[in-house]
């Protein structure tokens, strides 16, 4: 199978992935060279810093999971010393079956979203929401009849098209009994949507246009997160669309995410639960 890793020079922009792999080794003091009071900038100096080589390993989801370093040795009676240095995830350490799997159903990402499906009880309520007040054109209506689950269903299949071809699809059955079987009530919460990425003239018009319509808190309300800003609305249906507008700075931000992704989530889950939102 071919690699799922790709190795690559060191760019400027790539610190703060790579000190966020190296200070917990750093401050662990599991390094012989290195004092574990180190300073970042010291840090950097010394892995990027001066006359060497600096190779990093990324893996398909483009997270950073190892690096090295790579300098001349040093003259004279010093010359025996290899003067390198590297440092990897203890995720891609792992060698074992989960680890392989996973990187190969990785390997192929799918390229957008589709659509996704959610069902309706009133399609003209629904294409009102999107087309009238968020702004998202009706571009396909399906009139269906599908054999499924032993019985002929007959429902109508609207989508909502986005600026990527992707789609928001809405199901309304013809059948009472139906649509009771397929659109179970899903009882309200703000964590569970669909996030939609915008700019900020997108998201200042479905604010200007949702106030217009009347739709008030817990219909439609903001939240700040730091590294975005989002806009909730509920639809006639119940689901929840979240309208994100990412930071300027978000490129940096999601390489910093990236690197510690997995030692976050593990140390989360292993009872430390500070936040990791610097923007809050």
């Amino acid at each position: 199978m071919a690699s799922s890793l790709q190795i690559r020079p060191y760019e400027p922009a790539d610190w703060p992935a790579v000190w966020a792999l190296l200070e917990p080794v750093l401050r662990a003091g599991e390094t012989f060279p290195h004092d574990p009071a180190i300073s970042v900038s010291e840090a950097q100096v010394s892995w990027v810093g001066q006359n060497q080589a600096v190779m990093i390993a990324v893996d398909v989801a483009g997270s950073l999971v190892g690096t090295y370093y790579l300098r001349p040795n040093s003259l004279a009676l010093n010359a025996h010393v290899a003067n390198d240095g590297c440092g990897v995830t203890v995720w891609s350490m792992n060698t074992g079956s989960d680890k392989r799997n996973a990187m190969s159903i990785s390997a192929k990402l799918p390229s957008r979203l589709h659509h996704n499906a959610y069902t309706s009880s009133d399609l003209e309520a629904t294409r009102h929401f999107y087309e009238d007040i968020i702004g998202l054109p009706l571009v396909a209506t399906w009139c269906e009849k599908v054999e499924l689950f032993g019985k002929e269903r007959t429902y109508c299949h609207c989508f909502f098209g986005l600026a990527d071809g992707g789609a928001l699809a809405f199901f309304q059955f013809a059948e009472k009994e139906d649509q009771n079987l397929f659109a179970p009530k899903i009882p309200p919460s703000p964590f569970h949507h669909i996030a939609l990425n915008v700019d900020a003239e997108t998201q200042a018009g479905i604010e200007k246009r949702a106030k217009a319509a009347g739709l008030s808190e817990t219909k439609f309300y903001v939240l700040e997160h730091g590294y975005c800003r989002s806009i909730y609305l509920e639809d006639p249906n119940g689901m929840i669309c979240e309208f994100t507008r990412d930071h300027a700075d978000m490129e940096k931000i999601n390489k910093i995410r990236r690197a510690d992704a997995h030692s976050e989530l593990r140390r989360w889950l292993g009872g430390d639960h500070h936040s990791n939102n610097m923007f809050l």
